[in-house]
């Protein structure tokens, strides 16, 4: 058996090195061997890790499951049935999956993440309309505009994890995009109020931001222009 000359911890044949200063083990007695397994697993910091993000994904979930079960309680003895605790339920759900569950799962890919928050929303909203009696606005409104948003955050992901792709081009498509989606929403309201497509107030944010998006990409084949903008602007 050895020990570490710097911190005298006793180490087993295993070790190349001490686990809890990191000097070289160097005993001409017992060289290290590396057909011995060590007494404790490799990954031992990334075990932990996933435990206490598991420990911590339960006691999340835990806390969401005691509002929602007292005002469950409390709607069924007052109203003899389930009403407005739905709302909570669905409240504490929606929590659950936009924050609690990218925790839980290991293979974390932010568009599968957008896509389930999508599914969260469309559903908690659902409720709402049924709760408050109609559909039509959920289905004329609501699920356009719903998708419409979350295709938007699904294209900003997937444009700004382009590492190759230059921030001011990057900059440039988040102009574009989100002068294209007020226009959408624009022109889903006025449909869905007078009947006829069309679009309004959202033009003039079209305008300025289709302006923005120009002014990027010139920048952009400008590279003296950029630098200096880079430099100034901190982007």
């Amino acid at each position: 058996m050895s020990y570490c000359v710097n911190c005298g911890v006793e180490l087993c044949d295993s070790e190349k090195s001490c686990p809890l200063c990191g000097v070289v083990v160097n005993n001409p007695k017992k060289p290290y061997d590396e057909s011995v397994v060590k007494p404790y697993p490799n990954n031992i910091e990334a075990d932990m890790h996933r435990i206490n993000m598991k420990f911590g994904s339960r006691l999340a979930l835990l806390i969401l499951l005691i509002p929602s079960a007292i005002t469950t309680i409390c709607d069924a003895l007052i109203t003899k049935s389930l009403s407005w605790s739905l709302l909570v339920t669905g409240a504490c759900f929606c929590i659950y999956v936009w924050f609690i569950l990218p925790l839980v799962l290991r293979k974390r890919s932010p568009y599968q993440f957008i896509v389930f928050d999508c599914i969260a929303t469309l559903l908690y909203i659902m409720l709402i309309a049924y709760q408050t009696g109609g559909f039509e606005w959920y289905n004329r409104l609501a699920v356009p505009i719903t998708v419409a948003s979350y295709a938007y955050i699904l294209a900003l992901a997937a444009v700004f994890r382009q590492k190759k792709m230059s921030r001011l081009m990057k900059t440039a498509f988040w102009f574009f995009a989100t002068g294209t989606l007020t226009t959408i929403i624009d022109i889903m309201i006025t449909y869905f109020v007078s009947g006829a497509f069309g679009a309004s107030w959202s033009l003039i944010v079209l305008c300025v931001c289709i302006i923005f998006a120009l002014l990027f990409l010139v920048l952009y084949r400008k590279k003296v222009l950029a630098e200096e903008l880079i430099k100034r602007l901190f982007i």
